[in-house]
């Protein structure tokens, strides 16, 4: 649905950037509880992903690369000799892992510090903007 300029859809949209919302930091902190619970759960999630996938490597990951063509003068790698390598798709899939937990982590210590700053202060109240209500309140991140 396009808005016309100047019409009551278009402002609205407009206005709603400011917007704000009273939320006693008691509430403020519950939100921020859950949103660190949420965290904590997708980082084991993603630990225990990353744990299979170490697995599947230790188990047939690994792989031996002995080209016949090493013997010829042609090849560059000759004097390295064999080679281990991990399957591509484990790596990609170990790296995914890594960076989700980092991801989680940080996010997990960023909830965490705002659940002790709001309940220290749990009769404030507080205006929450459009944008802050989503970040304690919006869907998974």
């Amino acid at each position: 649905m396009e808005a016309l300029p100047n019409s009551p859809l278009m402002e609205s949209q407009m206005l709603r950037d400011r917007w704000n919302f009273k939320f006693s930091t008691k509430k403020l902190a519950e939100a921020a509880a859950r949103k660190r619970t949420h965290h904590k759960t997708r980082m084991k999630f993603w630990e225990d992903a990353k744990a299979k996938v170490l697995a599947e490597v230790k188990e047939s990951g690994i792989e031996v690369s002995e080209s016949e063509a090493g013997a010829s003068y042609a090849n560059t790698q000759r004097s390295f000799g064999p080679q281990v390598m991990v399957r591509n798709d484990l790596q990609k899939r170990l790296s995914e892992c890594h960076g989700k937990i980092l991801e989680h982590a940080a996010k997990v210590t960023e909830y965490a510090g705002w659940v002790e700053v709001l309940e220290g202060n749990q009769e404030t109240q507080l205006d929450l903007h459009a944008d802050d209500y989503l970040y304690f309140f919006g869907g998974s991140d």
